[in-house]
């Protein structure tokens, strides 16, 4: 054992085999030469490196072989000692010392200017062994060529350059963007099977690493307790506060697991291979290295409270469809993730036209509004926080797409006034203003993107506070309300009016989905569901019937919107997906992956495969059986026909719930 461990100490520091095989070669050689008392010197030496150096604190070791080499020269031939002899011993040690602390500096580039220099030293030391060979022993030159070999640096990098902080002056440089790796904390995880890894929670972002995990975040941390299957690994500690700079070892306690028809078990569905799920279990996080299938496993012998949150893969986000509960020894919780890819509409005419950052906008003026705060990004637009004498206002600047972007300004700018009138339905966000000039756009699409930032088109809407009906559906202090139906139903009936409105005025909306359907205030609690009330927004998405489409939302639109001109039945099938939506959390409609193909041909101009798409589309609809209400499932038919009106799914709501239609 005491070989193995020596070997191992040499192996993390290789170039101590390079001073042992310097201390044997001129050992050797001096004995060949005649000179056997020196020779002795540097076998005893060889020897007590060998079997010294595992013991040594690197800094003392490394003293020790740096020096020995010239002291044993000038004890063993003093006549050959000459001015030139110190002045190598001096700059050797002075380089050595300034390389060393190059090494710890928090200056990258210093870095590497001091392991330049190590490199060269050995380097140059390697070929003064050779060249002093040449010369008889009794030469002054030998000498000094011998002591060049053993300045400070040759044997510097033997040891791990922490080791040296306190004993070299350190090089600090001001602080760049980049963020020094000293800044980072280190979690050193002992005890667990090189197959498992770790995962340590901060802050709601998971790590994961084995045998150390490297962060660059502070605050309160939890370590995952790990199901193996027959085998639970327990962290000790499981908990803390974590600072920049700061080691946290953590260990594994091996628990054996007896298994019993009678446990908890969870079933977690629908992560990538490479992305563990991760569950809270009354209070402590655990994860799993079981999986069956594409299915993990947890299984806990105690009733247990447990509570599950979005999981961020390197392949995007993903929603479970249940978020927490309670289990007894007996029970089997399945919990499916689904991949929570962005909804947006999209334009069908053509390929953005400007790269524009919207921060650009930030404190400045578009017309006589301030832009105050920039909220987020839609498919065809940025939307704003604005300000308008002491009055807030929300503010669509709309992208520029290629194709017939200047055709879709115009018709916008024609049916703006008709628009700002459709608008004072109390169901539909009010709209104050809408600026387009055609002009301006045709400069902007000439290359004049100044104009852009100077003269932007965009719609001037009512400012709602309260969030949207997306904002409610993902809440589970509303979700799991027992008042959650009544919500929906709620909603089914005010933007049902909303569309009665618009479609009786000849205009089909286009975009009915949770996102573009926004609360009048707040609820602070489940207990004030009932006092909610909905608007349906952006309008400027709107069309004329009969017109051609502009855009879509993929998720949201019936299958026929690729083939026939824009009606009413686009936005019943929409609504009633946005239900559906409501209802299940689920964005899983069977013909999702052929409306996208259509998509993508109708945008190409191939007209057959989008044809072939859309039918293919409709057979899937027409076998689709979602669990929900038989409004809600003829609202979703394939026939765009058997769909209700807007005016009849409002009448059937106050047929069913007279209160929610008031």
């Amino acid at each position: 054992m005491p070989l193995f461990t020596t070997l191992n100490k040499f192996k993390r520091h290789p170039i101590i085999l390079y001073s042992l095989f310097l201390y044997l070669l001129i050992g050797i050689y001096f004995n060949f030469s005649g000179y056997w008392e020196v020779s002795i010197v540097y076998i005893l030496l060889f020897l007590s490196l060998l079997i010294l150096y595992p013991k040594l604190k690197p800094v003392i070791g490394t003293l020790i072989i740096s020096y020995s080499i010239p002291i044993a020269i000038i004890i063993s031939v003093p006549s050959t000692i000459t001015n030139d002899t110190f002045f190598y011993l001096i700059s050797g040690i002075l380089v050595g010392v300034l390389s060393g602390s190059f090494i710890i500096s928090n200056d990258d580039n210093l870095k590497t200017f001091g392991y330049v220099l190590i490199t060269i030293g050995i380097v140059w030391n390697f070929v003064k062994l050779l060249e002093s060979l040449t010369f008889p022993i009794g030469n002054p030159r030998w000498v000094t060529d011998v002591l060049a070999l053993d300045p400070f640096f040759l044997v510097f990098i033997q040891v791990h350059y922490n080791s040296y902080a306190g004993f070299l002056p350190t090089i600090k440089v001001k602080a760049r963007r980049k963020v020094s790796t000293r800044s980072s904390a280190k979690f050193v995880i002992s005890n667990l099977p090189n197959n498992l890894k770790a995962g340590i929670e901060i802050n709601n972002k998971y790590y994961y690493g084995n045998p150390e995990i490297i962060v660059n975040a502070s605050g309160n941390w939890r370590a995952c307790y790990i199901d193996n299957g027959n085998s639970i690994y327990e962290p000790n500690p499981d908990s803390g506060v974590v600072t920049p700079g700061k080691i946290i070892n953590i260990t594994y306690r091996y628990v054996p697991k007896n298994s019993s028809p009678n446990s908890v078990k969870f079933i977690i569905r629908g992560l990538p291979s490479k992305c563990p799920p991760i569950i809270e279990l009354d209070g402590k996080i655990w994860t799993t290295a079981v999986k069956r299938n594409t299915d993990y496993i947890i299984e806990i012998l105690n009733p247990v409270s447990w509570k599950v949150t979005k999981i961020s893969c390197s392949t995007g986000n993903f929603e479970p469809n249940k978020k927490s509960g309670r289990a007894k020894p007996g029970e089997t919780v399945i919990i499916e993730y689904i991949q929570n890819k962005p909804v947006q509409s999209r334009p069908i005419y053509g390929s953005i036209q400007i790269q524009w950052d919207p921060n650009t906008w930030i404190g400045k003026k578009l017309s006589v509004y301030t832009i105050k705060k920039y909220v987020g990004e839609g498919g065809n637009g940025y939307v704003f926080e604005g300000e308008y004498d002491n009055k807030k206002v929300a503010i669509k600047v709309f992208k520029i797409f290629s194709g017939n972007a200047k055709e879709y300004f115009k018709e916008l700018s024609t049916e703006a006034s008709n628009l700002i009138n459709l608008s004072s339905h109390n169901n539909i966000m009010k709209i104050y203003a809408i600026n387009v000039d055609s002009l301006v756009i045709s400069d902007i699409l000439k290359g004049k993107t100044e104009l852009y930032e100077k003269d932007p088109p965009m719609i001037v809407m009512e400012f709602m506070n309260g969030g949207t009906l997306k904002d409610l559906i993902d809440n589970d202090l509303y979700y799991y309300s027992v008042k959650w139906k009544r919500v929906v139903w709620k909603a089914l009936c005010q933007i049902g009016s909303a569309l009665s409105y618009i479609h009786s005025n000849g205009y089909v909306h286009m975009d009915v989905k949770p996102q573009n359907i926004f609360l009048v205030k707040k609820p602070k609690d489940p207990s004030e569901l009932d006092l909610v009330n909905f608007k349906l927004g952006d309008l400027g998405s709107a069309v004329g019937i009969n017109r051609k489409i502009r855009q879509l939302t993929v998720e949201y639109a019936p299958p026929e919107v690729f083939i026939e001109s824009a009606k009413p039945y686009f936005d019943i099938f929409a609504l009633g997906m946005t239900a559906y939506v409501a209802i299940t959390r689920k964005i899983d409609r069977p013909d999702l992956q052929e409306m996208e193909d259509a998509f993508n041909c109708y945008t190409k101009g191939d007209m057959n495969c989008v044809s072939l798409k859309v039918a293919e589309a409709r057979k899937k609809l027409y076998n689709w059986d979602p669990p929900v209400d038989d409004i809600i499932k003829r609202m979703l038919s394939a026939e765009p026909q058997k769909r209700p009106t807007a005016k009849e799914v409002v009448e059937y709501i106050k047929r069913v719930e007279p209160s929610l239609c008031m």
